[in-house]
């Protein structure tokens, strides 16, 4: 049961850490291509708030996984 459990909760670490990259170089490039429409502090924010916004996702979607996990074996 815990080599499944970590299995699993590395399988969706991984993946899950791939979509926020993913994401994050999308926002990146789309910042870099709004450079001139839009103000600098603006797309700073942006990233700034993608960035807490993937690791605040990343903990809650982890937490839920184990939560979920803990309430089906019990």
């Amino acid at each position: 049961m815990t080599f499944s459990y970590i299995s699993a909760n590395r399988w969706l670490g991984v993946r899950l850490d791939l979509i926020c990259w993913l994401f994050t170089i999308t926002v990146t490039i789309l910042a870099v291509f709004m450079r001139d429409k839009s103000t600098p502090a603006l797309l700073a924010l942006s990233l700034q708030i993608v960035t807490d916004l993937i690791a605040t996702f990343s903990i809650a979607l982890r937490m839920y996984a184990e939560f979920e996990n803990y309430m089906t074996s019990q």
